[in-house]
């Protein structure tokens, strides 16, 4: 798995109730930017403001719990880890 060194310290918050982890374009760090890509799937969600498309997803680097997650790049949003996909497939039980 790749890490990503943040060159600014960052906190994610462990959402139980989100179903894909996200982040902030202006959160990314310059490697991060560099796997910035078309999403594999581009998924409509649902927010405060109304729905919105995840078009872009990058590989983000969690320092809390040592792992790189590929993670929706939004506009504006926190940084937030989906509890259930790290249960699901990031190996956390």
């Amino acid at each position: 798995m790749v890490r990503y060194p943040s060159a600014k310290f960052r906190r994610f918050i462990v959402d139980s109730g989100a179903s894909h982890h996200l982040i902030s374009r202006e959160e990314l760090t310059v490697q991060e930017m560099e796997t910035l890509r078309v999403a594999e799937t581009i998924t409509n969600l649902q927010t405060a403001n109304g729905e919105i498309e995840a078009s872009e997803e990058a590989d983000v680097f969690v320092q809390e719990i040592g792992s790189t997650v590929t993670a929706f790049v939004l506009d504006i949003v926190p940084p937030a880890v989906s509890l259930g996909k790290l249960i699901r497939g990031g190996g956390f039980e």
